[in-house]
């Protein structure tokens, strides 16, 4: 998701918003980048961190209306409390 785009969500994107987590790990990477970052990053790549965390979230798929099962509302959510 762009800049733009979280713009043209108005008040959806606040520090309490489903999509906050996206704020924080937003990045673009080379191919180059993104392998090098496999590589010696202990953690997970950015994009994965986000979608990993908004898809697993109720309140995400509620919000934007996301249908049960879709790859941004899984039946089985990861939940850690």
């Amino acid at each position: 998701m762009d800049e733009t785009s979280l713009v043209a969500l108005g008040p959806a994107v606040t520090p309490a918003s489903p999509l906050s987590p996206s704020k924080v790990w937003c990045s673009v990477r080379t191919p180059e980048s993104s392998h090098e970052g496999l590589i010696t990053d202990p953690h997970s790549p950015s994009r994965f961190r986000v979608i990993g965390s908004i898809s697993n979230s109720r309140e995400f798929s509620e919000h934007f209306h996301c249908p049960p099962g879709s790859p941004m509302n899984p039946q089985h959510k990861c939940e850690v409390w």
